[in-house]
């Protein structure tokens, strides 16, 4: 069967889109103070972990790099997910407070839409983690 001419090009802009974003926001982390830039209780409490702010931003650098390059993306995207989700909830639920920024809940919804087109793409390589078997039959 054929694939139609634009499901590539969007899978290569959704790549290029997720990577990129991805990519400058795991570099972000290590470069500017989140206190001052979100002024918000919870990614304070993050970045005063002195860990976890930079582990976000390590695995960020690294699936921003390998879906950029293409290489092993159903592991990359499922790595990412509770990145992706973690970033869109943050913003949504930042709606209607003081510190509400148009262009990081539009960011959250370009990863969050772009994730799950992705994800739909690669749907094949995800067929067997929901395929029901007997727990016996692998030994």
């Amino acid at each position: 069967m054929k694939t139609p001419l634009l499901q590539p090009i969007l899978m290569i802009i959704s790549r290029i889109l997720l990577g990129g974003i991805m990519l400058t926001g795991g570099i972000m982390h290590f470069l500017s103070d989140p206190t001052e830039l979100y002024k918000s209780e919870i990614i304070t409490a993050i970045f005063r972990t002195h860990y976890l702010w930079e582990l976000i931003g390590a695995i960020e650098i690294f699936c921003g790099i390998g879906i950029l390059l293409r290489r092993y993306m159903p592991i990359l995207l499922v790595v990412l997910a509770p990145i992706s989700v973690m970033v869109f909830n943050y913003h949504l639920f930042e709606i209607g407070q003081f510190n509400f920024k148009l262009e990081g809940f539009l960011t959250s919804m370009v990863i969050i839409i772009t994730h799950l087109y992705l994800g739909w793409c690669y749907r094949n390589y995800y067929r067997a983690l929901f395929t029901p078997r007997d727990e016996l039959s692998n030994i």
